[in-house]
């Protein structure tokens, strides 16, 4: 079987010289031998290489277009996500070019194409989907030599990756509890059953852990697949879930701050006051949880930080890709980022009161949020 060539990097290998001759021997430029120039062409011939229109004559003609692509915009988080690397796109004086795949695979691999076609210098993929989806993009961007970089992917890879360090970022939250004396937790939505909430559980089992604890004494988990994607209304649920369960925490962790919001309405319309009889930590620090009374505590995930790395990470593949002489640059691998979160204290956290929570003490004005429509989540 002959041999398969891809890319002018693969054919570089093939012929045991460098990139930057195997480019300079396609495009007719100067610098190499006759004798280089007819290897490289007769190589093409017998193994059926045709250069990719992006890899062809581009060497040291950038073109100063960033390929930006995100699942979706239906979170604020997302809107952070994709609004920071644009910034710092074009404070490097380069020019971003943004696509939304939609949770579509049809569409995101029409929207490779479309970067390929642009001949980007580069692509982040913020949000990009689990590998199984994602990996053909990603070949598809190293068939045409275009170097990519996975910002807050879902399941991140061990290579060219940014992504908050979500186990560090519950291990943080439960030692503050901790600190203050709860012993009793409650997780919202935070499972072991999809893959956003493994390194939760994680970080809350190595907390626990390293002060002689056990999850199974300590931590009851609350959880609803079905009904994930309702945001605030999910939260409501999780919060009838658990009261009518009569397992009592002295704090609640949830998955995010939708959640924690709508579980914080229920408690309150059940007569369980929050931080009284129950701390209250939610995640993503969303700008009204300020604002909330009482402000909720929160994690923030740094995105401008986050976004910061990954440009820094693809100019540096960038850099290799166009001006290494190696065969097989464009396979570089950088080893992933992961980013602490910082932790924003405000008034759902406090030391666990001596009060026992109350169980469905319904008040006449609590807020009914059964018929209120709501945000959703992703």
């Amino acid at each position: 079987m002959s041999k398969t060539i891809h890319t002018t990097a693969e054919l570089a290998k093939h012929l045991g010289i460098s990139r930057w001759a195997v480019s300079r021997a396609i495009n007719g430029q100067p610098g190499v031998s006759e004798e280089t120039v007819a290897r490289v062409r007769r190589a093409m011939s017998e193994l059926h290489f045709s250069p990719s229109p992006h890899a062809r004559g581009l060497r040291g003609q950038r073109t100063g277009v960033i390929g930006l692509s995100i699942r979706n915009l239906n979170t604020q988080v997302a809107v952070e996500k994709i609004t920071h690397a644009h910034h710092c796109i074009s404070n490097r004086g380069l020019h971003s070019l943004m696509a939304i795949s939609e949770d579509d695979p049809v569409r995101g691999t029409d929207m490779i194409k479309r970067f390929i076609s642009m001949r980007a210098d580069g692509v982040i993929l913020v949000d990009a989907p689990p590998p199984e989806v994602r990996e053909t993009w990603l070949q598809m961007l190293r068939n045409a030599e275009i170097p990519a970089v996975m910002l807050e992917p879902r399941r991140p890879g061990d290579s060219n990756t940014v992504s908050l360090d979500r186990t560090e970022a519950l291990a943080k939250v439960t030692d503050h509890l901790l600190d203050l004396g709860h012993r009793h937790f409650a997780l919202l939505g935070i499972s072991k059953k999809f893959p956003m909430g493994v390194p939760r559980h994680e970080g809350v089992r190595k907390a626990l852990k390293a002060r002689g604890l056990d999850m199974k004494t300590c931590v009851d988990v609350f959880d609803m697949p079905e009904h994930r994607h309702l945001g605030m209304r999910y939260g409501h649920e999780l919060a009838e879930l658990y009261l009518a369960s009569k397992r009592r925490a002295t704090a609640l962790i949830a998955l995010d701050d939708m959640v924690a919001t709508g579980a914080m309405w229920e408690l309150q319309r059940n007569g369980v006051k929050v931080p009284r009889d129950c701390s209250l930590f939610g995640f993503d620090n969303l700008p009204f949880t300020e604002q909330m009374t009482p402000a909720l505590s929160t994690v923030d995930h740094n995105v401008e930080k986050m976004a910061e790395a990954a440009v820094d990470m693809l100019q540096r593949l960038i850099v290799n890709n166009w001006e290494s002489d190696e065969a097989d640059a464009i396979n570089l691998s950088l080893p992933s980022i992961r980013l602490s979160a910082t932790l924003v204290l405000r008034d759902t956290t406090i030391a666990p009161s001596q009060v026992t929570a109350p169980v469905h003490e319904t008040q006449s004005d609590g807020l009914d949020m059964r018929n209120i429509t709501l945000p959703t989540l992703a």
